[in-house]
């Protein structure tokens, strides 16, 4: 058999590209199936609600034959992808470039912005990963999007056409070389990109690497995702959270604040009626790994789904023997999976580990979704698990797969963000993982996309560079990648609502709205926003934006991306209070929970009807708490209580008393309503306590702590009762 001349054609293969391919092909004949392409690897792949999968009618030979096509496919695809570094293999519609605002916008740029003097026609950081296709990927289509094709170079250099096809991954030995893991040999040339490209950031800013040039100003961001806005009681097992409740138990993060021991608590509630189940201190399995001394182990987030507990933890670590690095130490992301049949017996099913700190974690559809950022200090050529991030299922450590790695064209430090997901029926491996080469200051996840915003810095401008990453079933995707001009006002300035993106940032007096498309391709720009004016705070609210300036903090400018192309700034509405930003609460409804200074200080309460079309009224509004008050619901919406259908808001808070010089711990409970603001519950904890949360079913309020389980009567605001942990 020789290569079809149709193919030579539609794919403009050179000769080199022939030669290799058909020696491909020849090599191939003998070539048993790989591990990956056998019919039971493959069922375990597909998704669970499919039709008689087609290897059930496959053949010996017709299984060999897949693979033959196999090898010849991922051998030319390496070639493309390990050809010459200075041609893009960017896919079409993705802008992978610097945006900078339209001179067709309704309002009219100021002044055309310079262009960093990035070639967008020459070398791409990412080309040199494929972003497509590999062992350990589905290759399914995440949520709507499809996968994005690979464009092949015209043209590949002889010196890299020889490279072997990629190993998906590498099994990392105790002494921190590698082993060959599937069919092939994995080699730290393979990862030689990767590599080379670490030593170019490490370069460019060695400081960084310390974490003592820049601080990343990291912040979770949940947008309009009814997944992670809905009431708590409804949507248990998706929020980051310390406590979670199933209707039944409550199961809280409790922790002695004299020794700093944790451990999680399943208390049994019903009204009047209460037991505490178990008390369970969770396994990680670290103290039976011998590959690392892990210390500083800390339990962070829970959630209770598909008839599991998982818990989610961190810890430092470093090899035995090894000198620790006080400046950058190495963090890693543990899970502990349960199975709660019976609540008052977890059963431990699986530990795993992730490199690096967690900076978000959701459950959705199933699966456990971790977000981390791995900063790699000391990179060694041979030894692979000093550059590249690591996992551990089943006892056994093993690098991210070499396919699932993509290289940000803006990378600037040597920081990987890496994204995971586990299915929680059977949470003994990773389902999918991704990791990108590039950092991150924010993070935005709605319910299918990650974007990963950071900075770079060029020809005296700042511009924001936006990452996209699908996700879905479990499935991790690469969309792709731009940088815009300016940069964001805060972490609320990034907000995506049915499929379009829309982004504010500050350039200057300049204040600039972007909206993209699905592949983060420019769709429109408004500029000249409240120029010369600084931005106070932003409110995203459908297919309006909101915002307020310091110099009018009585007035609202509005914005309409009703049509994203033709974003149009409305007239300003009249504002009774400063407020914003706020939290849905019903039907054209928002409420607000903010810190008031001055002569009336403390927390105020106010509950805004957004439905007008000439002005924003306050239909509610008191000050629930005076004094000098602090209130974690103010910085963490996943502190704050809200039942929009009853009107109830509950949340924590510090009060200092000046006369005692002493703090006090509270949890109160009110119903904000066109009525006014009437306060339900409010008790003072009698010691110190964090991580307070607020359960309502029927006429009960459950506040769960670190050491405590208190039952609240909704109707008189009266104790029912109280578990001590």
């Amino acid at each position: 058999m020789r290569i079809d001349p149709k193919i030579k054609k539609d794919f403009n293969l050179s000769g080199e590209q022939l030669e290799f391919m058909e020696m491909l092909r020849r090599e191939a004949e003998d070539v048993p199936v790989p591990l990956a392409l056998e019919p039971n690897m493959i069922k375990q792949r597909l998704p669970s609600k499919q039709k008689t999968p087609a290897w059930k009618v496959l053949s010996p030979i017709m299984a060999a034959a897949v693979a033959c096509f196999a090898i010849i496919v991922v051998g030319q695809q390496t070639l493309w992808n390990m050809g010459d570094p200075g041609i893009s293999s960017d896919p079409p519609g993705v802008t992978g470039t610097i945006d900078k605002p339209q001179t067709t916008s309704p309002v009219g740029p100021s002044r055309e912005p310079e262009t960093p003097d990035y070639d967008t026609q020459g070398p791409s950081e990412q080309s040199s990963i494929p972003s497509q296709g590999g062992e350990g990927s589905t290759g399914q289509a995440s949520g709507n999007h499809s996968a994005l094709p690979q464009v092949p170079p015209s043209d590949t250099d002889s010196e890299t056409s020889n490279r072997p096809p990629s190993n998906p991954g590498s099994v990392v030995s105790p002494n921190g070389g590698d082993s060959a893991i599937g069919e092939g040999t994995a080699s730290a040339l393979e990862y030689g990109d990767v590599y080379q490209k670490i030593q170019e950031l490490n370069g460019k800013n060695p400081a960084q690497v310390k974490g003592v040039a820049r601080a990343a100003n990291f912040s979770a961001i949940f947008g309009n995702n009814p997944l992670l806005m809905s009431a708590r009681q409804t949507d248990t097992g998706s929020r980051t959270d310390t406590a979670q409740f199933d209707g039944k138990y409550i199961y809280s993060i409790s922790e002695d604040l004299a020794t700093g021991n944790q451990s999680v608590v399943i208390s049994q509630v019903d009204g009047n009626n209460y037991r505490m189940a178990a008390e369970l201190f969770v396994d990680f399995g670290m103290e039976k790994d011998g590959n690392y001394d892990f210390t500083d182990i800390r339990l962070l987030n829970c959630y209770v789904s598909q008839g599991r507990l998982t818990v989610v933890g961190s810890a430092s670590y470093q090899q035995p023997g090894s000198k620790a690095d006080s400046y950058s130490p190495n963090m890693l992301t543990a899970v502990a999976t349960y199975d709660i049949s019976n609540p008052g017996r977890p059963i431990l099913i699986s530990n795993s580990y992730q490199d690096g700190v967690l900076l978000s974690s959701r459950v959705s559809g199933g699966f456990l979704y971790l977000v981390t950022r791995k900063t790699v200090s000391n990179p060694a050529e041979e030894n692979l698990q000093s550059y590249l991030p690591f996992q551990k299922t089943g006892g056994e450590y093993q690098t991210v797969g070499r396919d699932d790695i993509h290289i940000s064209q803006y990378a600037e430090s040597p920081c990987y963000i890496v994204a995971s997901s586990i299915l929680l029926k059977e949470p003994g491996t990773f389902y999918d993982t991704m990791a990108i080469l590039g950092d991150s200051s924010e993070l935005y996840i709605d319910e299918y996309n990650v974007y990963l915003a950071d900075y770079i810095y060029k020809n005296g401008d700042t511009y924001t560079t936006v990452v996209k990453s699908s996700f879905g079933k479990g499935n991790f995707e690469y969309v792709g990648e731009t940088a815009l001009l300016g940069r964001l006002f805060d972490s609320e300035a990034i907000d995506e609502y049915q499929g379009v993106l829309r982004v504010i940032t500050t350039c200057g007096d300049d204040n600039i709205l972007y909206t993209l498309d699905q592949r983060l391709q420019r769709i429109g720009t408004l500029d000249n926003i409240a120029s010369g004016l600084k931005i106070k705070s932003i409110q995203f609210n459908k297919e309006k934006v909101y915002f307020v300036t310091t110099d009018e903090p009585d007035q609202v400018n509005v914005i309409n991306v009703a049509d994203p192309s033709q974003p149009i700034e409305s007239k300003k509405l009249g504002l009774p209070n400063h407020t914003m930003p706020m939290v849905p609460f019903g039907e054209g409804q928002m409420a607000n929970l903010e810190i008031k200074q001055g002569e009336n200080s403390g927390l105020n309460l106010s509950l805004y009807d957004m439905l007008s079309p000439s002005r924003v009224i306050e239909t509610a509004s008191a000050l629930a708490v005076e004094g000098d008050v602090y209130s974690e619901s103010i910085d963490n919406r996943q502190a704050l209580l809200t039942i929009p259908g009853r009107g109830l808001i509950g949340f924590s808070y510090i009060k200092y008393d000046g006369a005692k010089d002493e703090s006090g711990c509270y949890y109160a409970l009110y119903q904000l309503s066109e009525q006014g603001v009437t306060k339900k519950v409010e008790y003072r904890h009698p010691s110190k306590v964090y991580n307070q949360r607020g359960f309502v079913k029927d006429n009960v309020l459950y506040v769960a702590s670190s050491n405590s389980l208190i039952a609240f009567n909704i109707d008189n605001g009266k104790m029912l009762w109280e578990i001590k942990y």
